[in-house]
């Protein structure tokens, strides 16, 4: 897909985990500040669904 996928995890709740798809290069430990287009029940195929996504994020400045 050509995207790196962040996913962001409650530490308190690991059940809890936001992804995110961008070109952006982040490491793990990051502060980062996104925006991006916020998807609902985004079903890409092959057992990859999302009940909240965010999609195309760039990097605030």
């Amino acid at each position: 897909m050509s995207k790196n996928w962040i996913h962001i995890t409650d530490l308190d709740n690991q059940k809890a985990d936001l992804v995110v798809t961008t070109n952006e290069n982040v490491n793990v430990g990051d502060i980062v500040t996104m925006s991006g287009t916020v998807e609902i029940n985004k079903d890409f195929g092959a057992g990859y669904f999302f009940k909240v996504i965010i999609e195309d994020a760039k990097r605030a400045k």
